[in-house]
């Protein structure tokens, strides 16, 4: 259909867009677009950028990238959870992995966690754009949306649906790597380092191990950065031809250290 939004839309046209409005939680925030009254809402988005500092822009490249998925009939979401309590199961409906994922052979996996930004992850930047590159390097690489607060859970879940559908993804089951942003280190050296302590609560996983096969941080470096597997790269570089060849490096070191070759 070759249908795009740009900022000549509208809020309204994009949010009520039943092509896109089920995915737009998981790449940008409603609450952001339930704060723009009338008339606001019914301006073209490239008019009231000029009187609020609404982000236009992202709003239509989060639209924009689940229309290019639907249209190419690839998927645009994979949840990952099954069989939690029906309060938790709800809260759950919007973990799930956004896959960058090759057909033609079986690859390395990279489960990158974006950063937490007012209560949300930053998808698009820190998702989006790695992934598609990380995609482009001879990985299959997937975006976590998880829960706050629930980081390390969904973080061990992840890692242990990958392995399982490692066949369906494409995936070498013995090479995950974990790829987190900003404070997501946190969470993800609890489960680097004390996966036992990180349990699925439905077992269904139980026999996979949750831990990756490295951590790679991107942001602040801490006592841990470069060794044991932990691989630490400045958030400033990554869009650099520096960070891209930290990148292939990090791929082939991983690799190597899985293989042990």
């Amino acid at each position: 259909m070759n249908e795009r939004f740009t900022l000549e839309s509208t809020v309204t046209e994009i949010t009520e867009n039943d092509r896109v409005n089920k995915k737009l939680p998981i790449f940008f925030d409603l609450e952001l677009c339930s704060q723009v009254k009338w008339p606001f809402s019914k301006m073209k988005l490239k008019n009231m950028m000029k009187m609020t500092k609404f982000p236009g822009q992202d709003l239509v490249d989060a639209a924009n990238f689940i229309l290019e998925r639907r249209e190419a009939g690839d998927k645009t979401t994979i949840p990952i959870w099954r069989g939690l309590p029906d309060g938790e199961a709800e809260a759950a409906e919007h973990t799930v992995l956004v896959p960058f994922v090759s057909d033609n052979e079986d690859r390395p996996a990279v489960i990158i966690c974006p950063e937490w930004e007012n209560g949300r992850q930053k998808m698009m930047e820190e998702g989006v754009k790695i992934a598609a590159g990380i995609s482009e390097m001879g990985c299959q690489a997937f975006i976590l949306n998880l829960r706050e607060g629930s980081e390390a859970d969904d973080m061990g879940r992840a890692i242990r649906f990958v392995r399982a559908n490692h066949q369906k993804l494409h995936v070498l089951s013995d090479q995950v790597v974990l790829m987190v942003f900003g404070e997501m280190k946190v969470p993800a050296r609890k489960l680097y380092f004390h996966s036992k302590r990180v349990k699925d609560v439905t077992h269904r996983y139980d026999a996979l191990k949750c831990e990756p096969e490295a951590l790679w941080i991107i942001g602040q470096p801490d006592e841990d950065a470069d060794k044991d597997g932990i691989f630490f790269c400045g958030r400033e570089v990554l869009s650099t031809d520096e960070g891209k060849q930290w990148l292939r490096e990090r791929i082939i070191r991983s690799c190597r250290l899985i293989k042990d070759i």
